[in-house]
Parts: C-alpha cells; sequence; structure tokens
C-alpha cells in the first residue's frame, strides 16, 4: 500500500482506495470522470492547515478497484465506506426510496461534507 492510503470496502465488495492529510473537521474530495487523487494535490497545503482532507480515488480509477457493472448509486455508497462511515447529515431520496448523500456540484468537482 502506498503512503497515506487506506482502502476501505464498498457496499458491493469493491476496494476503494483515499488518502488522508490535515487537521481539523473532515473534508472528502471526489475528483472528476477523468483523474484521481492527485487533481486534489495543488490545493492540498490550502486545506490540509485546517481540515482532515480526504482524496478519494472513484471506483475504477487509480488505486481503487472496479466492479463489472457501473451504476451510479454505487459511486455513492464508495463515498460513504470510505474515512467517515458514518451518515451523511443531508440526504435526497432516490427513486427507489433509500436515501442517498447530496452534493453541492461546484461545475466540475463535487464535494461532500461530513458531518463532525
Amino acid at each position: 500500500m502506498k503512503p497515506g492510503m487506506t482502502r476501505a470496502v464498498s457496499a458491493d465488495g469493491t476496494e476503494i482506495a483515499y488518502w488522508s492529510s490535515g487537521e481539523g473537521p473532515p473534508l472528502v474530495l471526489v475528483h472528476g470522470a477523468t483523474a484521481d487523487h492527485n487533481r486534489w494535490r495543488p490545493l492540498l497545503p490550502y486545506l490540509e492547515p485546517r481540515r482532515t482532507v480526504h482524496a478519494v480515488d472513484r471506483r475504477g480509477r487509480g488505486e481503487s478497484g472496479d466492479a463489472p457493472v457501473y451504476h451510479i448509486a454505487r459511486e455513492f455508497e464508495d463515498v460513504a465506506a470510505g474515512p467517515q462511515p458514518r451518515r451523511l447529515r443531508r440526504t435526497t431520496r432516490a427513486r427507489d426510496g433509500g436515501r442517498r448523500p447530496r452534493a453541492a456540484d461546484g461545475g466540475r468537482m463535487i464535494f461532500l461534507r461530513v458531518p463532525t
């Protein structure tokens, strides 16, 4: 395993890699479609003094595993399985009746805030 990397197991058994650094309330960073956790490297010096940053490699990217069939719901399960497995405070009801974390979309980046 690489330094700073931790692996979590998602609900479908896929291993999800994330890197943790910094001090303070947790902040989970999830990259876009064509990147990996290294996408956040230029921002870390600004975030680490005030936050514990958890940079996730999405399934099928970087050091994370993948599954034979893709579904967006698995992406939410991957984040929930990661560094702060507690339920996210803000959720939205999905079509299937389940609850999913709500994300604030900042253009190409999605930020999920984990309660402290």
